[in-house]
């Protein structure tokens, strides 16, 4: 650098002592973290609103969304196949979802298994961990519902 420019820089030093150059690359940064905190911020209220959207309504006063109900299935016998289908269903539709859904019940004769309904699954995208058998399967009726937290259909 030479000793001409270095003795102009000292010059331009403004009142609290700092080079106006060094300034600049300083308000910049600034200016930059600022940036990234509001591309943050308004990030965060994009992926939360409808959350933020609920909570405002019951804070409001308003009612609570009431979740929907199962829908109700009868028929006089089910196979594997199609409770295997049901279940394929359910997961599809609430992967994504953030909450619990009771998504069918079956009413009538059950003739499955839970090795037949595993198997009618086994080509599907389900993972095999994600299915719960919590119950007995030689009932009159079934429940499929979606677990959001554990990311798993259970057949109760």
């Amino acid at each position: 650098m030479d000793k001409g420019v270095t003795k102009v820089m000292m010059k331009m030093k403004n009142k609290s002592g700092v080079v106006l150059g060094q300034m600049s690359l300083e308000y910049i940064i600034k200016m930059i973290i600022l940036l990234v905190v509001v591309m943050v911020v308004i990030g965060m209220i994009i992926n939360f609103r409808a959350d933020i959207e609920r909570y405002l309504k019951e804070f409001i006063g308003g009612e609570k969304e009431t979740p929907p109900e199962a829908e109700i299935i009868r028929h006089e016998k089910f196979t594997s196949q199609e409770v295997a289908n049901y279940i394929l269903s359910c997961y599809s539709e609430n992967m994504h979802k953030q909450e619990d859904v009771n998504c069918y019940v079956l009413i009538g004769h059950m003739d499955v298994s839970e090795t037949g309904i595993r198997s009618a699954l086994s080509s599907s995208m389900i993972n095999p961990d994600n299915i719960r058998f919590e119950g007995d399967l030689n009932t009159n009726a079934i429940v499929i519902a979606y677990s959001s937290l554990y990311d798993t259909v259970a057949i109760r």
